[in-house]
């Protein structure tokens, strides 16, 4: 009896194929994943920044201007772009916070489509960024965030109510952010 060491072709063949049948799951799985977590990051970042807008507004008894860092058309409804600021609006506005550097698959829009909003010194309250302080339009402001990295990405809604209030879903299918 023979020993030689080593393999056959046989089970070479056999290893390359269940390698190749794992990286053909594994890879659009992965890209998914990333996906998701490309949008629970900007997502986590967006209701970071609103929460801390309206902690400042009622603590320092200013207003806080939240508004998206797009000048270009359509900057209205396009929060993702190049991100967002909060800026102080006392004697003079001062910019607190910005956020940049967004991943360009991401893409987020306010509904009703907004280029910024406030939060109104000592109660919070999300208002308009007109001189009377209108109520929101619907009472409420959405932003949806989606990645078009992936066609099985599920995005997230967040809802600022009138009240400030904030709250982020997550889409309950694909089809919200891919229709």
């Amino acid at each position: 009896m023979n020993n030689y060491k080593g393999f056959t072709l046989i089970e070479m063949m056999v290893t390359l194929a269940i390698a190749g049948v794992l990286m053909a799951v594994a890879i659009p799985a992965s890209r998914d994943f990333q996906a998701n977590m490309r949008v629970t990051s900007v997502a986590n970042n967006l209701v970071t920044t609103l929460k801390t807008a309206r902690t400042q507004a009622i603590v320092k008894k200013h207003n806080m201007l939240m508004l998206s860092a797009n000048t270009s058309p359509p900057a209205t409804n396009n929060w993702g772009g190049k991100g967002w600021l909060i800026n102080e609006v006392s004697v003079a506005t001062v910019t607190i916070f910005e956020q940049h550097n967004i991943p360009t698959a991401t893409t987020i829009q306010s509904i009703p489509t907004l280029a910024s909003f406030r939060f109104e010194g000592i109660t919070g309250m999300a208002q308009n960024n007109d001189a009377a302080g209108t109520m929101l339009v619907g009472g409420s402001i959405t932003f949806r965030v989606c990645d078009s990295g992936s066609p099985n990405e599920r995005g997230r809604d967040i809802l600022v109510n009138q009240f400030g209030r904030i709250f982020m879903t997550t889409h309950a299918n694909t089809t919200i952010c891919n229709p």
